[in-house]
């Protein structure tokens, strides 16, 4: 089942104020296979679990969920999250902070964007 730090989070959207989710998937925009790639995810759960920080497992992906890729939630500042981004091998994180989502750029240089300024909860 869930874990306690899970069930925060469901629990009516019991959300800290910031964090990022930043996925190891495909790094450098290369599609790699679903057993790198899982290997990958576990690389960074050992890596989050070694670390102190509150984490969750969370997915990112395309709006139409037609493309998920799994990774992680970290309570994490935002320059910390962008450094684990690119030892990641990724161009790109989520940031979010008071129910905003942002795309900030990790990899690649170049501004960080909104991808959407309200979180509507889970239906």
């Amino acid at each position: 089942g869930p874990s306690a730090q899970e069930r925060h989070v469901l629990s009516g959207w019991g959300l800290p104020d910031q964090f990022a989710v930043v996925t190891p998937y495909n790094p450098a925009g290369r599609t790699s296979t679903s057993e790198e790639n899982g290997q990958r995810l576990r690389a960074l759960q050992a890596t989050l679990e070694r670390s102190g920080l509150k984490w969750w497992p969370a997915d990112g992906g395309s709006a139409d969920n037609a493309h998920v890729e799994h990774g992680f939630a970290v309570m994490i500042p935002l320059e910390g999250a962008r450094q684990l981004a690119i030892e990641c091998g990724q161009s790109a994180f989520f940031w979010v902070a008071r129910r905003r989502v942002l795309l900030c750029s990790a990899l690649v240089e170049g501004p960080d964007e909104v991808v959407s300024s309200e979180l509507s909860s889970p239906s």
